[in-house]
């Protein structure tokens, strides 16, 4: 098992490596903070992961953000990973159908998608340090992932509107707890400036004062 400090120097190489589709700026009106923290949004350091749960999708208005932010994906050459999540010693789910061609997927043997999975070899594999979480459920397959890749270096923001709750009266309070303490597990966001960014429309980065 890799430390913390092994992790953290690894994330570091992977941001240091040469920016060739990196736009300056931040996704627009992102809580708690101006995502990304490092003030650029850079298509070859990024991937949407795709959270899905046992059964078949919910309807809703999140499928359609959620498939305008796929696309918005593949048409700019951004990775996109199906994450498979189900509940801990439950027989794994199969593929949901969905992925394009090209488009990866992990399966994971619990809730969180990088728990008995490849998800975040894989990642490093492929230099990938930013990651916008979408898909269903919010506050438990999406929820644990965004948590377990906030623990291991990734910087991360949640689609909320590309989520579907398992339970909607407890969907403020799993959007508060990334939000709590200036984003203790990253930030949240909306599709709609999510795609912006992917097509090169960024918010201005914030200054610091002297």
């Amino acid at each position: 098992m890799r430390t913390g400090s092994q992790d953290m120097t690894s994330i570091n190489a992977r941001r240091a490596s040469p920016r060739t589709r990196a736009t300056p700026g931040t996704v627009a009106e992102t809580i708690p903070y101006a995502w990304p923290w490092d003030g650029v949004v850079d298509l070859d350091a990024l991937a949407v992961l795709t959270v899905r749960a046992p059964g078949p999708l919910p309807d809703g208005p999140w499928r359609t953000h959620l498939d305008a932010l796929v696309e918005a994906a593949h048409r700019n050459g951004v990775r996109v990973i199906e994450v498979i999540t189900h509940p801990p010693g439950a027989d794994p789910v199969g593929d949901s159908g969905l992925p394009a061609d090209g488009d990866l997927v992990v399966r994971a043997q619990g809730w969180s998608g990088f728990f008995g999975s490849p998800l975040d070899a894989t990642l490093n594999r492929l230099a990938l340090t930013h990651l916008v979480l979408a898909g269903h459920w919010l506050e438990i397959g999406v929820h644990s992932t965004m948590r377990a890749a906030n623990d291991r270096g990734y910087e991360c923001l949640l689609a909320a509107d590309a989520c579907a709750s398992f339970d909607p009266l407890l969907r403020p309070s799993a959007l508060s707890s990334i939000e709590m303490s200036g984003g203790i597990f990253g930030a949240v966001g909306a599709s709609p400036a999510i795609i912006d960014a992917l097509n090169g429309t960024t918010a201005p980065a914030p200054t610091t004062g002297d």
